[in-house]
């Protein structure tokens, strides 16, 4: 997640140009520069261009520098010191994406150290800890947007734990999505190590290569005829062999066997209600005055959310609809708030009850949201898989 900022002139003086920061979720390139520095000197590591105040920047810096200091001292001894510079492309690095950043710097400096260069189309979706252990990052749904967006492709790195979530892209109908990225599982650094380099031995080579030649088949005929063809399935069965942790040989499986998702999970709908019930956590906890309430705002708020949950509707199990209620009921709620402020304009007699009325509504919705927000946080929580049983072969 980046912080970007566009350009647009001043509403009350076209002469003049205001600007606004936004986020947005899209695919960043990182690259590391590493230099020598000497005994008296302090090893450090610059990151360029990090988005919040300085000293938010600055604890951040040092807890990624810390934990790769840690890891690196745990993994190789009598390393070299170093001072590194990191740049981002793209926009300035979220601070809500904390330690993700530290993933691939890590994946950097041990190809540097093992003289093992990586190759130039990794992608690499988790966070790193101390230990050399990936976890999924909290808002995983969310950075794979870009991914399906992007017309490119490459080689995605993902944890085992994300197998099951993955599949459900297969329910918005994107069974491309595992053709146009290679998609493999690492649960550690040294996996991730594997995946990822220029020149990749033994099975994991020869299992690439295969699912080249089926990347080729895509490009002239619909995944969704490929995932059924006797040929193709013998030929991502034996890629599964060689290489267990090739995900997207799996998931091609799984959309061929007839036995595909139709409906999202209970999981998958919490993540695809995320951003929903933040943004609208978001628009509440603003600190208005309820009584300076815009009902212009409140019905944009609604129509909004209303927009986001409607997408969602064609793919829900109606009988497994998770907390989808509670997101809609909220975002009524901003419909019927706007109803309350545009009732109460222009009645100076009640003006005080109307003000009042106003802010227990408003309170209560701020107080639902933060309920509906902690609720569906904890129901994206995915439980860690065994290695050898990342998703059900089919």
């Amino acid at each position: 997640t980046l912080i970007k900022q566009e350009t647009y002139p001043d509403p009350k003086d076209p002469s003049k140009t205001r600007y606004r920061k936004y986020r947005q979720n899209q695919l960043s390139n990182v690259t590391m520069v590493l230099k020598p520095c000497g005994e008296e000197e302090k090893q450090h590591l610059l990151i360029r261009k990090i988005a919040g105040n300085q000293d938010a920047q600055l604890h951040l810096v040092q807890k990624i520098s810390t934990m790769l200091f840690d890891l690196f001292g745990s993994r190789h001894s009598g390393l070299p010191r170093y001072r590194g510079r990191v740049t981002i492309s793209g926009g300035d690095y979220d601070l809500k994406n904390d330690l993700i950043l530290a993933t691939p710097l890590a994946m950097m400096l041990e190809a540097s150290i093992a003289n093992t260069p990586l190759r130039g189309d990794i992608h690499v979706c988790a966070t790193i800890d101390a230990n050399g252990k990936l976890t999924t990052p909290p808002d995983f749904w969310e950075m794979l947007t870009p991914l399906r967006e992007s017309s490119s492709g490459g080689r995605l790195i993902v944890t085992p734990e994300c197998a099951d979530l993955m599949v459900q892209l297969l329910v918005y109908g994107e069974p491309d999505f595992f053709t146009r990225w290679e998609v493999l599982t690492a649960g550690t650094l040294d996996e991730a190590m594997a995946a990822a380099t220029q020149t990749t031995e033994g099975d994991l080579h020869e299992a690439s290569q295969l699912f080249a030649s089926i990347q080729q088949l895509a490009n002239k005929s619909a995944v969704t005829k490929l995932a059924v063809n006797r040929a193709v399935r013998t030929r991502l069965a034996n890629i599964i062999n060689l290489a267990p942790n090739h995900l997207s040989s799996k998931i091609l499986l799984i959309q061929g066997s007839g036995k595909r998702p139709m409906r999202l999970s209970k999981i998958a709908l919490a993540h695809a209600l995320l951003p929903v019930v933040q943004k609208m956590n978001q628009h509440l906890k603003q600190d208005v005055d309820p009584s300076a309430i815009s009902g212009k705002d409140m019905k944009k708020y609604h129509d909004q959310a209303r927009q986001d949950l409607d997408k969602l509707e064609q793919f829900m199990d109606r009988s497994k609809q998770g907390l989808y209620p509670e997101a809609e009921e909220l975002a009524n709620d901003f419909r019927r708030i706007a109803a309350m402020k545009r009732r109460a304009s222009g009645d100076y007699e009640r003006e005080d009850e109307n003000a009042a009325k106003l802010g227990v509504f408003y309170r209560k919705m701020l107080r639902t949201s933060e309920t509906l927000l902690a609720k569906t946080i904890a129901a994206t929580s995915l439980t860690p898989k065994p290695e050898n049983n990342q998703t059900n072969d089919h």
